[in-house]
């Protein structure tokens, strides 16, 4: 990803991809974006559909820093693949892995499976917006009511 626009010589240069208030580091990657439009997005080989007018912001290193899903997605947390929800801020360590997140429904095949979402010994409800430590330890969950959140644990 290369946005350096100081080598274009039109001073009214503008990003055709859709991109809008872009940002960059000095090494001509990108810093920050905001999506005109729902934009797909691959990690780790799953597709993302990044919201329309949410900043996306990138660490100095290149990796995806912060972002807000559009529509539901699936991502590996830790080695354990889980469905997240619309609509929620998506967020990540510098090293990759991911930070914060809200669960959406997860879904199985089996009537009469389990709808948690189990992570390293525990169940998680869909709506339970998580924050993990850089080793993937959960800092703390909660459920959000009317926009108020109730901590968990």
């Amino acid at each position: 990803m290369n946005c350096d626009t100081d080598s274009l010589p039109d001073s009214e240069w503008r990003d055709n991809s859709g991109y809008t208030d872009v940002e960059c580091y000095s090494d001509g990657t990108y810093k920050s974006f905001v999506p005109e439009i729902a934009t797909e997005w691959m990690l780790s080989g799953r597709t993302l559909v990044l919201a329309a007018g949410h900043r996306v912001t990138f660490f100095a290193n290149g990796q995806l820093e912060r972002c807000v899903l559009a529509s539901q997605a699936t991502v590996d947390v830790f080695g354990a693949p889980a469905a997240l929800a619309a609509d929620t801020t998506l967020a990540f360590h510098a090293s990759g892995e991911v930070r914060s997140f809200t669960l959406g429904s997860q879904t199985s095949w089996l009537p009469w499976a389990s709808r948690n979402w189990k992570y390293r010994g525990a169940a998680y409800d869909a709506g339970m917006a998580l924050d993990l430590s850089e080793d993937g330890t959960v800092v703390s969950a909660a459920r959000r009511l009317s926009g108020v959140a109730i901590t968990t644990g």
